[in-house]
């Protein structure tokens, strides 16, 4: 199932809340001339085109001509035609694209055209992130864990402020303890009660039973290369 989809995130949160949906027209209708920057800016989106590896955003500048954005899955950004310089947010070390002087976060403008393609937007964005489950939306943290940022739909989900920067605190925990990179949601409650449990045996089955890894080949390549290169570093020092 889509988890970037508002449907999913009610079905997920149903003890907890429930977000009154709209279609994207009557998004527009809601907040073109009112509203927060983003919801004032997405308002501005006159369409959508799904590509095999990311999306292309026609959108309305402040003079009325139309500026066409396209985001790949791997975060790279062009505008008009041009390639356009990756900017990171200091705080949250998170890539952002610009636009009439507003900005937000790759991963929100991913979700934000798949709620335009299912034409099921929530009634307002406040209270509302988009999570990178594997961890890798931070550059940081990609880093880290030795695994490339993916801004794919299948690694993404929407979720509650609060709950996103749980799972941000938690992604390394987990490493610590499984060795391994997990894509997990932000929205299982049983698995933030058993990590709360700090049982690492009980985390790792959990995790073994209901999620798959993802890059720890990466990880376990980069172990390698750091381990060949101190083999040849040690020769070269005895051969002196």
């Amino acid at each position: 199932m889509n988890k970037l989809t508002i449907n999913q995130l009610n079905q997920s949160l149903a003890k907890e809340a429930q977000i009154t949906t709209v279609t994207f027209n009557v998004f527009k209708s809601l907040h073109s001339n009112k509203g927060t920057k983003l919801e004032k800016m997405v308002a501005s989106i006159r369409k959508v085109v799904q590509l095999t590896d990311g999306y292309e955003i026609h959108i309305n500048n402040y003079n009325g001509s139309e500026k066409i954005i396209i985001v790949k899955f791997n975060g790279s950004v062009s505008i008009n035609g041009s390639t356009f310089r990756q900017l990171v947010d200091a705080k949250s070390m998170h890539l952002r694209v610009n636009h009439n002087n507003n900005s937000i976060i790759i991963e929100k403008l991913v979700g934000i055209c798949e709620c335009i393609l299912h034409d099921e937007l929530p009634m307002s964005f406040r209270g509302l992130c988009v999570n990178v489950m594997d961890g890798s939306g931070n550059i940081i943290t990609a880093d880290e864990l030795g695994i490339k940022t993916s801004y794919h739909p299948e690694n993404l989900e929407w979720t509650l402020n609060y709950r996103n920067a749980t799972h941000g605190r938690n992604i390394k925990k987990l490493f610590n303890i499984t060795r391994k990179v997990y894509r997990y949601s932000a929205n299982d409650d049983t698995l933030n009660q058993i990590l709360a449990t700090k049982d690492s045996n009980k985390i790792k089955e959990y995790m073994r039973q209901n999620y798959v890894t993802v890059g720890w080949q990466v990880v376990k390549r980069r172990i390698q290369i750091w381990r060949k290169t101190t083999i040849v570093n040690l020769i070269v020092a005895l051969m002196y």
